[in-house]
């Protein structure tokens, strides 16, 4: 028999709006002319974009992947400072979206 409190996987997921990146403008026009944007969506686990004309462009993001991401690719001024920060506040994932 399984343990059902065992077999429990509890994280914690931040719903955040691309514009609150460092460096990102609240009215930016094209999400990968930011180099920010263009960072998380390059470094993502989990993509939503091919939905016909919904508008949909939603990421999510590993904090798990951070360091690796990091020295893989480095990311854009303030990026990792800022992603760090919330994974030391307890998150294990970022969904990233444009706020529709």
């Amino acid at each position: 028999m399984i343990n059902k409190q065992s077999s429990v996987n509890t994280f914690l997921l931040l719903d955040m709006h691309f514009s609150s990146l460092v460096n990102v403008s609240e009215d930016y026009g094209d999400p990968l002319g930011q180099p920010a944007i263009a960072w998380v969506v390059a470094n993502s686990s989990y993509h939503c974009t091919n939905n016909g004309q919904s508008g949909v462009f939603d990421f999510i993001y590993n904090l798990a992947m951070l360091e690796f991401h990091i020295e893989e690719q480095k990311p854009p001024a303030g990026l990792a400072e800022q992603l760090t920060a919330i994974r030391d506040q307890g998150y294990n994932y970022i969904l990233f979206n444009q706020g529709c």
